[in-house]
């Protein structure tokens, strides 16, 4: 039994994965232990509150900048907000992103971020200014090399490694003020091994040991 549970939570995590969302704009508290051991498409998804049709996911949800509507055009998504602001243009295929997703500000309505997606990875980025000018996004390209993810205010989220289109590597996330936030590794898509977790004095709080995205075990300093 206890290998049955283990070969299922693989495979959901597996399944997380292949739908990864780098939209990470917010961390709402001191710990991420739910950052570390949920995918990111979890991070966007405890952000939100949504009632959508299970068939077709067409609906309404809310976030910390208002009311959106998910709205499809075959199989891609549209999220509009109320005011008419876009939120987002995904394109998918087979359901796993393929082709170009657009994220916009909420606050202004330009163009945040274009990302390009091939079978459900992520393979290159451009973030935007309010100008509309590009911003450095590391030396990320071609799904390899160190990405940065950026919130909404501008200010560095994260810097995370990847190799051939998924995260493979260390990763950092920061707090608005620039000092770190948590630091770990992924292996293969999935965290693994040990993440450290500071306050806002730079104390480190907590370590959660992860085995492929599996929580092994945590302990609080």
């Amino acid at each position: 039994m206890k290998n049955i549970i283990t070969v299922i939570a693989l495979l959901f995590s597996s399944i997380a994965f292949s739908q990864y969302d780098i939209e990470v704009y917010r961390i709402k508290n001191d710990s991420v232990k739910s950052y570390v051991y949920n995918s990111l498409n979890e991070i966007i998804r405890n952000s939100r509150s949504c009632i959508t049709d299970w068939a077709s996911g067409e609906g309404s949800c809310n976030d910390r900048y208002g009311t959106y509507t998910i709205e499809k055009e075959g199989e891609n998504k549209l999220e509009v907000y109320k005011n008419g602001n876009m939120r987002r243009e995904v394109s998918i295929k087979k359901k796993v992103r393929e082709g170009l997703t657009i994220i916009y500000n909420p606050t202004t309505g330009s163009k945040f971020a274009e990302m390009f997606y091939s079978a459900g990875k992520l393979w290159n980025v451009k973030y935007f200014d309010v100008k509309g000018e590009l911003v450095n996004n590391g030396d990320f390209l071609d799904g390899t090399g160190i990405l940065k993810i950026y919130r909404f205010t501008g200010t560095v989220c994260q810097e995370i490694e990847y190799k051939s289109g998924q995260p493979n590597g260390s990763c950092t996330y920061y707090y608005s003020s620039k000092k770190i936030m948590a630091s770990g590794s992924y292996r293969f898509g999935r965290p693994d091994g040990y993440w450290r977790e500071y306050n806002v004095n730079g104390i480190e709080v907590q370590v959660t040991k992860m085995a492929m995205g599996l929580l092994v075990k945590t302990t609080q300093k």
